[in-house]
């Protein structure tokens, strides 16, 4: 943002390469989280700082809440 007004970026291509950004990350955890899911978080997830622990507390989470959070998530900056 600092350097887009101070004129040395211009903004409509730091814009698009931010949605581009967020929106491949998105569909690479998504993804990530489709194609391995538990099993992957409990063989890679300690480099990953996750625990079973964390996946069972998420799972919780969105058992109770997952559309609104994931609206709110998503649409909200």
């Amino acid at each position: 943002g600092y350097l887009v007004s101070t004129g040395r970026l211009d903004l409509w291509l730091v814009a698009t390469a931010g949605a581009l950004g967020c929106n491949l990350g998105s569909v690479l955890a998504y993804e990530a989280g489709r194609h391995g899911g538990r099993p992957f978080v409990e063989r890679y997830g300690r480099w990953l700082l996750l625990t079973t622990h964390d996946v069972d507390r998420a799972e919780r989470f969105f058992g109770r809440y997952g559309g609104a959070a994931v609206i709110v998530g998503r649409l909200l900056p």
